[in-house]
């Protein structure tokens, strides 16, 4: 019997045909490093996300996604970078900084130690003073934020589907990969505990939502195809990515949300990016 779950499936399949026949399937271009090789700088781990293209924004036929996820775009980013492996962590926030933002830890806790925690708390701003800091002890590094794009095409790992593991209509893989509000107790969990994508990256999906560089616009008309962060002279707030230790949904690859720069939250942290030099 042809059920509305069997038509969500279908509809879902079809979704990722569509961007396969569209001319645009993701691919990588030969670089110095493998996808997903491991480097660490600065007591940070990185994974190296190679030059390559996909298509960005939401699969046409997902009934989860909103306006703002499109219209579905190529972009070809024709320099490679480092990733972190992980969410910044409390830790490592703390070794740069001298000192811990995070909700989740101490008493809220029951002080189990949450070094290995994402540090949250933290607003765009205070993450550009994390940067500023972190590039002066360690010169020549250029750690940034990663650009909206690069995030998703590192959160993707050549993929086209709902999630970076499958199209997932019904949840069933997400506990998986993923921290979210049904397995994680409604706070972050120790980052690398569930399954990496391909290129070795953990935790793009739930945790916390995660600062990109990109002033936040409505949708990706007039986007950048070349991977860079899109800037707006009159913009009010940068763009978030991930999801985080709420909904399903917003674990998308595709799922996007906004904030002014002061804000911060304890579902709101970041990831860094090192370019190749």
């Amino acid at each position: 019997m042809y059920t509305r779950s069997n038509a969500r499936i279908a509809m879902l399949a079809l979704s990722a045909l569509l961007i396969l026949a569209a001319g645009c399937p993701p691919y990588i271009l030969p670089s110095d490093h493998q996808p997903g090789e491991s480097a660490t700088y600065a007591g940070i781990d990185f994974v190296w996300c190679p030059p390559g293209g996909f298509q960005m924004g939401a699969c046409p036929l997902d009934g989860e996604s909103d306006s703002s996820e499109t219209p579905k775009h190529k972009v070809a980013i024709d320099q490679g970078f480092w990733i972190s492996k992980h969410e910044i962590t409390q830790a490592q926030w703390e070794s740069v900084m001298g000192s811990n933002p995070s909700w989740f830890q101490g008493a809220i806790v029951s002080f189990v130690d949450s070094s290995n925690r994402p540090v949250e708390n933290v607003s765009w701003d205070e993450v550009q003073s994390f940067i500023t800091t972190i590039n002066a002890a360690n010169p020549g590094s250029n750690f940034r934020l990663p650009s909206e794009a690069e995030w998703e095409y590192a959160c993707r790992a050549r993929t086209v589907t709902r999630f970076y593991w499958g199209e997932d209509p019904f949840y069933t893989r997400i506990d998986d990969y993923a921290w979210y509000s049904d397995n994680e107790g409604v706070q972050t969990n120790d980052v690398g505990g569930k399954r990496p994508n391909g290129w070795n990256l953990y935790d793009t999906s739930g945790n916390v939502w995660e600062w990109v560089q990109d002033w936040y616009h409505e949708d990706y008309t007039g986007a950048p195809a070349d991977g860079s962060a899109w800037e707006n002279p009159t913009g009010t707030t940068r763009v978030i990515r991930g999801g985080s230790w709420s909904s399903a949904s917003s674990c998308r690859a595709s799922a996007r949300n906004s904030e002014l720069p002061v804000y911060s939250s304890n579902n709101v942290g970041f990831r860094l990016v090192k370019d190749e030099i």
